[in-house]
Parts: structure tokens; sequence; C-alpha cells
């Protein structure tokens, strides 16, 4: 899955990350209790808005690296959709940063919606915040792990999972490179949808290798481009 390293990043075969940051829990429920806050500030408990098929996206809404390329990727992808918002799916972003706050959620929903070819329902694309306990067990029961690096950005996976209306997780896959967008986000509604992964190589096994990888090598330098805008 791709990430960028910081400028220098020197490439070494021997790298390797201290655990893995992307665990496969397909099958796993997530704790739908957990309350954050949408893009107006209201708090919301996961389980009022994952009553349909979801696209759940973690990032942090000031991250200028693989965060963006996700959420536009994504917004690209969703204004294409033949799948109708609200009945069949719903989108959700969430930031995995607790000093974000609602008028970052806010700010990031009005630019990624525009992207969205402004069809999009903005009530089927929600934004989150939350406290750090609530992330944390959320990003564990989605099996995502990331860190804070000493400048503030944060070293972590590009993941886009699909949910079914249960909260059960079916499908960890990647956004980029953008020219695969679409037929992830297909095939992660289809996961979704039907209880079943649907999905080649490029979506699962090649692109969870290769971002491993890539993690590793960030891991050892301790800092990845994923500075603030």
């Amino acid at each position: 899955m791709a990430i960028e390293a910081g400028t220098g990043l020197k490439t070494s075969t021997e790298a390797r990350a201290p655990r893995e940051w992307v665990v496969e829990k397909t099958g796993a429920v997530l704790p739908l209790d957990l309350v954050f806050r949408d893009e107006d500030g209201t708090p919301v408990r996961l389980g009022q808005i994952v009553d349909k098929p979801v696209l759940l996206l973690p990032v942090y809404y000031y991250c200028a690296g693989s965060c963006s390329r996700n959420l536009a990727n994504l917004a690209a992808s969703l204004g294409r959709m033949k799948s109708i918002p609200g009945r069949e799916f719903r989108a959700i972003a969430f930031s995995f940063n607790d000093r974000e706050k609602t008028e970052d959620a806010r700010r990031a929903r009005k630019n990624f919606l525009k992207l969205a070819g402004g069809k999009f329902p903005e009530q089927e694309w929600r934004f989150l915040t939350g406290d750090r306990d609530a992330i944390a067990v959320l990003t564990g029961a989605m099996g995502y792990r990331f860190e804070e690096a000493a400048d503030g950005t944060f070293i972590h996976p590009s993941a886009l999972v699909a949910v079914s209306s249960e909260g059960r997780l079916r499908l960890t896959a990647d956004l980029q490179p953008a020219a695969l967008a679409d037929r992830v986000v297909d095939d992660a509604l289809v996961a979704a949808e039907h209880a079943a992964v649907l999905v080649d190589e490029h979506v699962l096994v090649t692109l969870l290798r290769s971002q491993r990888q890539r993690l590793a090598l960030a891991h050892e330098v301790g800092r990845l481009d994923l500075g603030r805008a």
C-alpha cells in the first residue's frame, strides 16, 4: 500500500517494523458503542452511522501526503459510483489524531465533497474526530496501527476498510494508486454488502506486503513526509 517516505530516506532490505502495521481482521466486529464527534460537533455513536454498508477511511485531516490523496481518490470514486449513497452505503472518514477538532473535520468535508462533484449527499460522507481512548479502541479493532513522530506528523498505513451494516469487518484495501481507486472502492462495497472478499492481488496481498516494507523503512528513519499543510 502506498506510503511516501520523507526526503533522504535510504532504502534498506534489512529494515523491519517492530510489529505489523496492518493486521487483517476480517470477520471481527467493530465496537459500535464508541462515541465520536461529527463535523458539526455533535456526539455520535458509531452504531448510529454504521447502519448500512460503510467505507471507513482512517486519516488525519492535516496530513499533506497519503491521507489527502486517499481522501481525494475516494472523493473522485464516490462521484462516479452507480451505487446509491444513503440507500446502499455510507462513507466515513475519521481522524486518528486526537488533537484535531470539529472545525478540522468540517473543513475537510467541505473540500472533499467538492471533489466528489457536488452531487454526493453530504450527510452520507461523515467526517469524525474523537478522543484518544476512542481512537485507540477503534483502530485496534480494525487492526490499524500508527505512531506519532517527533515533529507531530504520523507514520501510518494507507487503508480503506469495508464494514457490513452489522459492523463486521469485510476487507482492508488501499486507494493508491489513483488508477485503481474506482476498482478498490467498488470491490470494497461489494465485500461490505455481500460479506465476500472479491478482490485481486493488487488490493490485498501485494499491496499489504509493499506497505509493510515501506513502513518498516520509515520506522527506521523515524518520520515520513506527512507534514502539516
